[in-house]
């Protein structure tokens, strides 16, 4: 093995331990003629070294308990995926003989690191001075960062350090029962956001819906309108007031509640108590025409932006369009606190009273006085603090999601068979969640791909299975199709 290509796999592993990326590149490229001229033994000494350097900083940053038993798991592939791509490596290079060749190899490593690429053992042999097809390596490379990027951005919080700053002040002023100052400047944080005169935070999008619901006047056996194509979260508070979910087409456009099927389902139910329309994914649904047809037949509107927030739709947000609109925080959405949710509603008395009726409706009496049914719906300041380190840091969040669906999309442009989830073209998403579909026509099923994937340990689901297709709507629901 050329000697230069192990001194370029010593310093950049030193390097690589301790600066970021574009660093990497100008001092490797600083040192490229300078190896160390040793055989295999060095090799391997330099090989254990640079992993050991790497699981010591790594678990220094994140801790022993969450990272060195996955690290060393992981170990062994590692190793092997890197002399595997050593010896393709070796078999497809010749030794640059001058400086353009040298200029040329260096400017597709930097190409491939541009892309953010944090596998190391694949990025050092786009730096060694060897000229190389690099055409099928920048492919495996941005298959390998859409990967991490699907699984470290979506399936896991992005955590900052004001976060636990907020949560230590709570634990040091001794707030750590529902409401306190971490919750109201939440609310105002995310009020002043999103454009809405005041919210309440409430303990999840879930109870943020059901208090839409009850706020809506929805009664038993009452009907509403809502997406068959949806998480449950959106119809289980319907069925919580005993009201009779109508589920409720998509268009193709936005994946979304279709306008034209809304009011094929006013003509047969006419007098619907309230209608939900969620923005699937991220994307914003079609609101102009949802919010005219509402206002037509007097019927409130409440909007499910649970997965949304930061998405605008004619330059404003999503969640502000109905008489009710709400976000979550659940742990995989654009920020968290772990877990809650927010209601916001055009007219400050409903939000007062979703307050009040989160804290278990307690009159303002001395005494212990409850003149109605409420719940126990109300946010922690701890929780709260979490999310005001957050909401400092949504737009880079949501800048972030933009890369990922734009990465998948340009990886898939040459795919005639795959068709990336629709983006609304009236308004900006926050890609919180990138889907693909699959031809019926193509050789390969969804099936099989994420039975491939799994078989990697990586976690891929399909879109939400379709309420009127549940078994808990056949068994347990009380629903009817209307629009579909």
């Amino acid at each position: 093995m050329p000697g230069y290509v192990l001194g370029n796999f010593f310093i950049y592993s030193v390097i690589n331990a301790f600066t970021p990326g574009p660093g990497n590149i100008l001092a490797l490229n600083t040192v490229t003629n300078y190896g160390y001229k040793k055989g295999r033994p060095l090799f391997w000494g330099i090989f254990a070294g640079y992993y050991v350097v790497q699981i010591i900083c790594a678990v220094f940053v994140f801790g022993v308990s969450t990272l060195l038993p996955n690290m060393l798991g992981m170990m062994k592939y590692i190793g092997a995926a890197y002399i595997l791509w050593l010896a393709v490596h070796i078999a497809l290079s010749k030794p640059a003989t001058d400086d353009v060749e040298k200029s040329a190899s260096f400017m597709k490593g930097f190409l491939l690191q541009f892309v953010n690429v944090k596998i190391y053992l694949f990025g050092i042999t786009a730096l060694t001075g060897y000229v190389t097809d690099y055409s099928a390596s920048l492919w495996v490379l941005l298959l390998f960062e859409i990967i991490i990027a699907t699984i470290g951005t979506m399936a896991t919080p992005t955590m900052h350090t004001e976060e636990q700053q907020y949560i230590q002040k709570a634990f040091e002023t001794n707030w750590i029962a529902p409401l306190g100052p971490n919750v109201d400047e939440f609310e105002d944080k995310v009020a002043a956001y999103v454009g809405a005169s005041s919210c309440a935070a409430l303990s999840s999008g879930t109870a943020a819906l059901h208090l839409s619901v009850v706020l809506a006047g929805v009664k038993e056996n009452d009907i509403v309108f809502v997406p068959s194509l949806t998480f449950a979260a959106s119809v289980n508070p319907v069925r919580y007031e005993k009201a009779i979910p109508v589920f409720i087409d998509s268009e193709r456009d936005t994946w979304n509640m279709d306008a034209a099927a809304l009011r094929k389902a006013f003509e047969k139910y006419p007098h619907p108590a309230a209608v939900m329309a969620v923005h699937l994914y991220g994307t914003s649904a079609n609101m102009d025409e949802i919010c005219a047809i509402c206002r037509e037949h007097n019927v409130p509107l409440i909007e499910d932006a649970a997965e949304s927030l930061g998405t605008t739709y004619k330059g404003k947000m999503t969640g502000t369009f109905g008489d009710y609109g709400i976000y979550s925080f659940n742990g995989n959405k654009i920020i968290t606190t772990s877990g809650g949710g927010i209601l916001v509603a055009k007219q400050e008395k409903d939000v007062d009273k979703a307050r009040f009726l989160s804290k278990q409706t307690r009159d303002p009496a001395r005494h212990y006085q409850h003149s109605t049914i409420g719940y126990n719906y109300r946010m922690s300041n701890i929780v709260a603090g979490i999310g005001c380190g957050q909401m400092q840091h949504l737009d880079e969040h949501i800048e972030r999601k933009h890369k990922i669906y734009k990465m998948y999309k340009e990886a898939f442009s040459d795919i005639k068979e795959i068709e990336m989830n629709p983006l609304n073209k009236e308004g900006i998403d926050n890609n919180w969640l990138s889907c693909m579909t699959i031809s019926p026509d193509s050789d390969v099923t969804p099936t099989q791909v994420m039975d491939a994937l799994e078989a990697e340990n990586i976690e891929t689901r399909p879109i939400w299975k379709p309420m009127h297709l549940q078994l808990a709507a056949q068994i347990f629901m009380d629903f009817r199709i209307g629009g579909i």
